[in-house]
């Protein structure tokens, strides 16, 4: 599964309410991380697998508990790790590919230019002639 973070604005205005929020989303299956984000701490990221941001939003939503709910952001993770080594890899392919490419010494290579081809076009022998 790809790790997905989801940023939703809920409207929490004290300090129990940004706690049963934060309980209530961390008891979705599949939940890693939550915090609480924002200027006005009124927003939600949550990282995990195979979470559903509309179930996220319905389960803050349901039975009137936070009322108007939005979903801000939905986007894959890519943990840094993993992130260096594909640069890393990427990087040593290019030198590699480069190194294969000028496959001349260090100094510049000139090399001449094919002259033209040329036909030679023979009458044909004929064996009998006249003087």
């Amino acid at each position: 599964m790809v790790k997905k973070k989801i940023v939703i604005k809920v409207n929490m205005p004290s300090d129990e309410s940004r706690a049963k929020a934060m309980g209530l989303v961390s008891g979705v299956s599949g939940v890693i991380s939550v915090s609480i984000i924002g200027d006005g701490k009124d927003r939600l990221e949550v990282v995990g697998e195979g979470v559903d941001a509309v179930s996220l939003a319905c389960c803050l939503r349901g039975k009137k508990k936070f009322g108007h709910v939005e979903i801000l952001l939905v986007e894959d993770v890519k943990d840094k790790k993993k992130e260096e080594e594909e640069k890393k890899k990427k990087e040593e392919a290019a030198k590699k590919k480069r190194a294969e490419e000028c496959s001349c010494p260090g100094y510049p290579c000139y090399c001449h230019p094919r002259p033209p081809p040329y036909f030679v076009c023979e009458e044909p022998a004929t064996s009998c002639s006249i003087l």
